[in-house]
């Protein structure tokens, strides 16, 4: 019952952090897309005032019994960080929260609830007609509940800018 109630209460945060927020100070940019590689899910990013933004993914893993993971970082970014033949490419990088829901499966009848918090670094670029964002990034993961472990990750996707 505790884990059902954990996972609806960051089901509802995940939600309201990617609800648009009408503020007359920042432009409404919302990205939407796929990232492959640890995790591989769906992605999404809301950009915030003052080169802020919020991203999220829900992802899986079929290898050895499956997960679901849900991911969401408060991300600082340094536009045009540098450049390669007049191209500028962005810096994020951010904290947030990771909550991974095992189910074991083939291995055994457990099932377990992970939480823990999540850093992560990467490059994006901008693309304006079409409008989207290719992103690279890797991540490091401190578990707390319900084991201790430390993880790292990475990232390729795109996102599509609304």
């Amino acid at each position: 019952m505790r884990s059902a109630s954990i996972s609806c209460s960051f089901l509802l945060l995940f939600a309201a952090l990617f609800h648009p927020i009408p503020l007359k100070s920042m432009e409404n940019r919302l990205g939407l897309g796929l990232v492959l590689g640890m995790p591989t899910g769906i992605t999404g990013k809301y950009w915030l005032p003052r080169n802020r933004g919020l991203d999220g993914a829900i992802a899986w893993n079929l290898s050895d019994g499956s997960s679901l993971t849900l991911l969401s970082t408060y991300l600082f970014h340094r536009p045009s960080i540098f450049k390669i033949q007049k191209e500028a490419f962005d810096l994020y990088y951010g904290i947030g929260g990771r909550l991974e829901s095992v189910n074991k499966g083939k291995i055994s009848s457990e099932n377990s609830l992970n939480i823990g918090v999540r850093t992560l670094i990467g490059l994006e670029y901008f693309f304006h007609d079409p409008s989207i964002e290719p992103f690279c990034e890797i991540s490091a993961t401190l578990n707390l509940i319900e084991s201790t472990d430390f993880l790292f990750g990475f990232g390729i996707g795109v996102r599509y800018i609304f």
